[in-house]
C-alpha cells in the first residue's frame, strides 16, 4: 500500500479526464477496502485515490448526492468500484480532504502550510462545503486566523499579481499567464462574488492610465508638428528653425520606436488591448527617444521625456490597488467563522 503524499506536492494541473491516454503515477489508499476510484491529476500525469464512499458522503454533503443518488458517479462498474474524474481539483488539498474523511489524522500536515497550499485548501473546501471539518487544524496549518487583514493582503497580492498577468486570448476571452480561461460563471472559480469583475477593471484602468501617459506625449508632439505657426515644444534656445527640428526629431523617434514594440499612433482602447499590463509596461519601457546634441546656447536635456515617461509608467505599476474590496473580505470573515 503506498502511504500518502506529504504537504510538499505539487500543485495539480487539469488534463483531461480520462486516463487511459496517460500512464498512472501512483495508486493512493484511503481505504483498503474503498469503493471509490478518484482520479486526478498532478504536473506528472494521473494518480489514483481509493475511498470509501461512506467516509466521503459522511463529512461532504455534495460528495453524499453524488456517491448515493442517480449521478452516473454512484453505479458501480466492474469490480463493484465507482469511478470520478476531479481534473481540476488540487491533489495536495483533495489529499487533506480525504484524510479527515478517513480519520487518517496521522497523515495530515503538521507544520504551517504555505500560503498557496492553504489557498487551493480553501478554494476545494468551498467548493464541497467542507470547511467546516478543518477547524480542529487551522491553528497548526496557519499562523493568521482566516479572514485577517494579514491574510485578505497575502489574498489581494495574489489577485493583483493576476490582475497584472491578464491576457486576452485569440477568442476574447481573459486568460492567466497559463493560458486558462478565466470565467466567474466556472463552478470551480474559488474568486468570491464579483472579485474577478474587480480584477478585471483594475486591469482595464491601468492598461487606460499608461496609454493616457504615451498618447499625451503623442498628441503635444503631432498637434506641434502639424502646427506650422506654433512655436513648438522644444525646450532650449535658438531660432524656430532649431525648435521644429528638435520636435521632428523627438516626433520621428517617438514613432519608429512606438511601431518597434507593436503600438501604432492611434490610440486604442483600453479594452482592446490583448497584452497583459505586465506586457504592456515592458513595451512601454522600450520606448526611446533621440534628441539634437546641444551646443552653445542650447541645452536639449529637457526635450528627452524618455525617463519621466519611464518613471511614471512604472509608477502607475507599483502603486495598482488591491482588488480586493469591502465586500470580498466581509466573504472571508464569513470563511472565519466557519472554522474558528
Amino acid at each position: 500500500m503506498d502511504d500518502m503524499p506529504d504537504s510538499d506536492e505539487s500543485a495539480a494541473e487539469s488534463a483531461p479526464s480520462s486516463p487511459s491516454t496517460q500512464a498512472i503515477q501512483e495508486v493512493v489508499y484511503f481505504d483498503i477496502d474503498g469503493d471509490v476510484r478518484i482520479t486526478v491529476h498532478d504536473h506528472n500525469g494521473p494518480r489514483i485515490f481509493i475511498a470509501c464512499s461512506k467516509a466521503m458522503g459522511f463529512v461532504c454533503s455534495p460528495w453524499k448526492r453524488m456517491l448515493d443518488g442517480a449521478f452516473r458517479e454512484a453505479q458501480a462498474g466492474e469490480g463493484g468500484m465507482k469511478e470520478i474524474w476531479l481534473p481540476d481539483d488540487d491533489p495536495k488539498a483533495l489529499t487533506i480532504l480525504l484524510n479527515i474523511a478517513h480519520l487518517r489524522f496521522d497523515k495530515l500536515p503538521k507544520e504551517e502550510l504555505p500560503f498557496e497550499t492553504l489557498r487551493d485548501l480553501i478554494v476545494l473546501s468551498n467548493k464541497y462545503c467542507t470547511t467546516a471539518i478543518l477547524k480542529p487544524w487551522i491553528a497548526t496549518w496557519t499562523n493568521f486566523f482566516l479572514g485577517s487583514p494579514y491574510f485578505c493582503y497575502r489574498y489581494g497580492q495574489e489577485e493583483l499579481l493576476l490582475a497584472r498577468e491578464i491576457e486576452v486570448d485569440a477568442d476574447g476571452n481573459f486568460v492567466n499567464n497559463q493560458g486558462k480561461v478565466l470565467d466567474p460563471e466556472d463552478d470551480i472559480c474559488f474568486y468570491p462574488p464579483g472579485l474577478l469583475d474587480s480584477i478585471i477593471r483594475l486591469r482595464t484602468k491601468t492598461i487606460s492610465d499608461m496609454l493616457d501617459l504615451l498618447y499625451g506625449c503623442v498628441i503635444a508632439y503631432q498637434t506641434a508638428y502639424e502646427n506650422k505657426e506654433q512655436a513648438g515644444i522644444c525646450q532650449a534656445g535658438g531660432n524656430i528653425y532649431r525648435k521644429k527640428s528638435c520636435d521632428a526629431l523627438v516626433y520621428g523617434s517617438l514613432m519608429i520606436s512606438m511601431q518597434c514594440v507593436g503600438l501604432s499612433l492611434a490610440r486604442p482602447s483600453a479594452e482592446s488591448v490583448t497584452w497583459s499590463v505586465n506586457t504592456l509596461r515592458e513595451k512601454l519601457l522600450q520606448i526611446a527617444i533621440e534628441m539634437l546634441d546641444g551646443g552653445g546656447v542650447e541645452d536639449h536635456t529637457y526635450c528627452n521625456f524618455q525617463s519621466e515617461l519611464r518613471r511614471s509608467i512604472n509608477k502607475i505599476w507599483r502603486t495598482m490597488p488591491s482588488p480586493v474590496l469591502e465586500d470580498h473580505r466581509m466573504h472571508m470573515q464569513r470563511q472565519r467563522k466557519l472554522i474558528c
